[in-house]
């Protein structure tokens, strides 16, 4: 009888194959969840401009209809409008970083 003590070479070519699956399937993973969490970083950071501007635009009421702001990733177009009972609708639209055209809206009412 044979006394073998190491690992033959089938079984380390399927202990490779497994762990080369592995490595397969979870690269492309995690690339793709570390650019969904800038997307979402740059639009939480758009919210945030926004949320400020339509304050202001509330509080001293609309000055201009549409705003530019370089937010530092990319050129942020704020337009206002308004309607009957004072409602005020601000909206942002911007390229995120995937090359995909987002546009996000907040609501306010000017109370007088």
């Amino acid at each position: 009888m044979k006394n073998s003590n190491g690992f033959a070479i089938t079984e380390a070519l399927v202990s490779f194959t497994i762990v080369m699956v592995l490595c397969i399937t979870l690269l492309p993973l995690s690339s793709l969840v570390s650019q969904e969490r800038n997307v979402l970083s740059q639009k939480r950071i758009v919210i945030y401009q926004l949320h400020d501007e339509l304050q202001t635009a509330l509080w001293d009421g609309i000055n201009e209809d549409i705003i530019q702001r370089n937010v530092g990733f990319a050129l942020v177009t704020i337009t206002f409008s308004s309607s009957e009972g004072g409602l005020i609708e601000g909206c942002a639209s911007w390229v995120n970083s995937r090359n995909r055209q987002e546009e996000v809206c907040l609501y306010g009412i000017h109370e007088k």
